[in-house]
């Protein structure tokens, strides 16, 4: 985490909400990698900061992060961290989550990819622990040069019961490139998170 909190401190962002919106609950959903016929996205490290402008501290564990619709490519094992969800939240950019392109469920996902929409289907699911206000974020992505898992299209939503979810952000690089660069071999991306309504 002190990675992150470091990565986070190099760049200005302005919290963009407009009003009190706190939640729990942040949902980060991939539409699409770099590779168009890629579903294996994968993510280093994912920071966010609070409406005082401090990173908000998540312990690394497996209820503190997990994938919805999806599973890790690599799961966890005696000494060895896989690419589990958690991982990006260890401040370790050398750990990632990746997930597995061949997960499937009869009739909604195929090979990763939701079969009713154009988007891939596993989600990271962050638990803030508490309820509270998240205005920022910052996203690393691996630094290994696996540059096709990389994800190209997203949006994170927040939550507080993980039935009713608003849209807190989207974004698309080949359409709002973010202009913060490389980080070693990996990218750094940060953006505003604003209050969206519940559905």
């Amino acid at each position: 985490m002190q990675y992150l909190s470091y990565l986070m401190s190099l760049f200005v962002v302005q919290g963009a909400a407009q009003r009190f919106c706190p939640y729990r609950y942040v949902m980060l959903q991939v539409h699409a990698c770099n590779g168009e016929s890629q579903s294996a996205w994968s993510v280093a490290g994912l920071a966010f900061r609070d409406d005082t402008g401090k990173v908000v501290e998540v312990p690394a564990t497996r209820s503190s992060a997990y994938l919805y619709r999806g599973r890790a490519r690599i799961p966890a094992s005696f000494g060895f961290t896989g690419t589990e969800p958690w991982n990006v939240l260890d401040g370790n950019p050398f750990t990632i989550l990746q997930v597995d392109e061949t997960y499937s469920l009869d009739g909604e996902i195929a090979d990763g990819r939701d079969l009713s929409r154009p988007t891939l289907a596993a989600m990271l699911v962050i638990d803030l622990q508490v309820a509270q206000q998240v205005v920022s974020y910052t996203m690393i992505s691996r630094r290994d040069g696996h540059d096709d898992t990389h994800p190209r299209r997203w949006t994170l939503r927040g939550s507080n019961d993980l039935t009713s979810w608003a849209n807190l952000s989207s974004y698309d690089l080949e359409t709002k490139p973010f202009p913060e660069g490389e980080v070693g071999f990996g990218k750094a991306f940060s953006g505003d998170l604003a209050c969206g309504e519940l559905e």
